[in-house]
């Protein structure tokens, strides 16, 4: 509502996007389509939504979304359909991998898209090594 209350040059500078549900519930997509019902026009995209993010995904009631859940699977056909970017968030790293391991993250990730041409979608993984000691500042060596 305080979008649509915004003068219409202001309304062209921002890109709503429709967040605040659980991926893993079978019901979001459905969630989603209401949000642009309600308000037509107004979304541009869905998220940033969090699939496995460390200290956050086990704090979301019910399951934990995986990128092979049939709920994202429901989200993206839907947003592909529609013609919302998507912005997740999934950790790139592995716990323990082991040698030479492909990490089934980008297994799972590629094979998400590929299954989906017609869904954007925009990955955000967490940030990991030497450049974050230093823009914290930190003087440990990475």
């Amino acid at each position: 509502m305080a979008y649509k209350a915004l003068p219409p040059e202001e309304q062209e500078r921002l890109d709503p996007m429709i967040t605040a549900f659980n991926p893993a519930d079978m019901y979001a997509a459905d969630h989603i389509k209401r949000v642009l019902q309600t308000f037509p026009g107004v979304f541009t995209g869905i998220g940033e939504f969090s699939i496995r993010k460390e200290f956050v995904s086990c704090k979301v009631a019910g399951g934990v979304a995986t990128l092979n859940d049939k709920a994202l699977n429901r989200i993206l056909d839907f947003a592909g359909e529609v013609g919302l970017v998507v912005i997740l968030h999934n950790d790139a790293h592995m716990p323990f991998p082991k040698p030479d391991q492909e990490p089934y993250v980008l297994v799972q990730f590629k094979e998400l898209l590929l299954k989906r041409p017609n869904a954007t979608v925009i990955w955000a993984p967490r940030r990991r090594g030497p450049h974050r000691a230093a823009s914290e500042g930190s003087s440990r060596n990475a």
